[in-house]
């Protein structure tokens, strides 16, 4: 979840940290795997993108003006430390399509432990049947030839 992008942050950026307080700060979020940080050259390789998308979230300033013309849903982790739900509902104030706002269990990173109810919310927004998919028969072998 992030807040709405008109709506200032709450935190401290940490995009531009030195890498031992950046990577500390992102193990303290709790959603980059042990196994990654724990291991030098794996969390070296991972930092470029993981400081890309804090600098994004810390840094973007949205144009004057213009509203979406699509519809907007907006998800957040019941007890998310990083953005509680009133910030998501100001989502609705960049569209001028329809806007909902679902919350659902866990924290920020809920989707690792809940990811059915964002398939939900996909399903109801998509208008698609909640069924699973036939499984696909198997491809019969060719005959042998004589």
């Amino acid at each position: 979840a992030r807040r709405a992008p008109h709506l200032p942050s709450r935190r401290a950026r940490l995009h531009d940290l030195p890498h031992d307080r950046f990577t500390a700060a992102v193990a303290r979020m709790g959603g980059t795997p042990p196994e990654v940080l724990s291991h030098p050259e794996l969390l070296n390789a991972f930092t470029p993108c993981l400081r890309a998308d804090f600098e994004v979230n810390e840094t973007y300033t949205p144009l004057p003006g213009g509203l979406l013309g699509c519809d907007v849903s907006a998800v957040v982790g019941r007890i998310d430390p990083e953005v509680e739900a009133d910030e998501m509902a100001a989502w609705r104030d960049t569209t001028r399509g329809a806007f909902g706002l679902r919350v659902v269990d866990g924290d920020h990173f809920y989707l690792k432990e809940t990811p059915g109810d964002l398939f939900a919310l996909f399903r109801d927004r998509l208008d698609l049947p909640d069924r699973t998919p036939a499984p696909v028969p198997p491809t019969p072998a060719p005959a042998p030839t004589p």
